[in-house]
């Protein structure tokens, strides 16, 4: 485990620049910097689950956030929330 400034400081991210990265947290704990690393406990593992994570820079108004519910990844449902 290290901390974050670190994390950013060892990849050379401007100080300028770390207040926009966004992260991905689960529960509170940080799994993924994009472009910069993935949090060992998330990393896949044999048969674990995929995420797909997508940014979007700038929502409409109407935007609806869509959460999947957990199982594989083929044939999933949408639930709106």
């Amino acid at each position: 485990m290290r901390r974050l400034k670190e994390l950013l400081i060892d990849h050379k991210v401007p100080s300028v620049e770390r207040d926009r990265i966004p992260l991905l947290l689960i529960d509170g704990a940080i799994a993924w910097v994009p472009g910069i690393t993935v949090a060992d406990r998330f990393r896949l593992q044999d048969e674990s689950d995929a995420w797909v994570v997508e940014w979007i820079d700038n929502p409409k108004r109407n935007f609806r956030r869509i959460t999947l519910e957990a199982g594989p990844a083929d044939g999933r449902e949408e639930s709106r929330t």
